[in-house]
């Protein structure tokens, strides 16, 4: 995949938000709980990508690109983890410390699509019911 067809995904998996929302009637309030947690831990993933990227550390880079991942698909941010995805491949295949302009503008991507996605899982978190 590459990063003009990761931003056709959907921004927002619905189908996930509802099997997380299954789980309010044994844990009321727990999408608005995840997407606390999600906001935190994306914005320190987001810092260590741009640092790892400054720095030329591409193992830190891999891990945290990894996580971030499987961290917005687990909360059904489908395009950030999409996006997240052709940032990991681009990593795979480069040698970090000569393509940290491209990197940087990939890093710069994933924070506008964190704050474009955000509000909405923000906003999914505060409604109940299905």
């Amino acid at each position: 995949m590459n990063w003009d067809k990761a931003l056709k995904e959907v921004q927002v998996d619905l189908a996930t938000i509802a099997q997380i929302r299954q789980l309010e009637s044994i844990r009321p309030g727990v999408l608005g709980q995840l997407v606390s947690v999600f906001e935190r831990s994306a914005a320190t993933a987001l810092a260590r990508i741009r640092q790892s990227v400054r720095e030329g550390d591409a193992e830190q880079l891999r891990l945290t690109l990894h996580s971030l991942k499987g961290t917005a698909g687990s909360l059904g941010a489908r395009r950030l983890s999409a996006l997240v995805a052709v940032f990991e491949a681009e990593v795979q295949a480069s040698e970090t410390s000569e393509d940290s302009a491209r990197l940087s503008a990939l890093a710069d991507g994933l924070q506008h699509e964190f704050w474009q996605v955000f509000p909405q899982l923000q906003e999914l978190g505060r409604q109940t019911g299905p």
